[in-house]
């Protein structure tokens, strides 16, 4: 299901990505609309071990990433599905899939941010086991975010 993402993942991803909101929904302010491709990578630190692509046939529907923070964390971050592919559970499977990922990697404790206005995804992510947590002091705070954690 999923596959380490590569850098001509970045293309495809930014195309579905139409405006500022969605931007920083996506990337949070490390990445401003329009997107910049030459400077993708580093704005998020893509790095093809810790960034996960999710395919359909050939067709590429999902991505994210797990960063390691400390006492044994895992971060998701930059999830995103492809417009095309939304509303039909891809959402759910890419999460989940990357909740087994950071488990297999032996993280104890899987956590994510989520705009406190994005319904849709805060409604997944406490279907599949995510709960409200305090925010860890190695986690910044945003404005308008919501820190959540998943314990594996």
């Amino acid at each position: 299901m999923l596959s380490n993402a590569q850098p001509s993942d970045l293309v495809t991803i930014s195309s579905w990505i139409t405006n500022a909101r969605e931007c920083e929904l996506w990337a949070g302010w490390r990445v401003k609309f329009p997107i910049q491709i030459e400077t993708l990578a580093e704005s998020i630190a893509f790095c093809t071990e810790t960034s996960y692509s999710m395919h359909h046939d050939q067709t590429l529907i999902g991505f994210g990433q797990i960063m390691k923070k400390d006492f044994n964390r895992g971060h998701l971050g930059r999830l995103i599905i492809n417009p095309s592919f939304r509303g039909r559970g891809n959402g759910k499977r890419l999460v989940l899939g990357l909740v087994q990922e950071a488990t297999s990697k032996s993280f104890r404790c899987i956590s994510l941010n989520v705009d406190e206005l994005n319904s849709v995804a805060i409604s997944l992510y406490l279907t599949i086991g995510f709960r409200d947590s305090l925010r860890p002091v190695d986690e910044p705070m945003a404005k308008g975010s919501r820190y959540m954690e998943y314990q594996s």
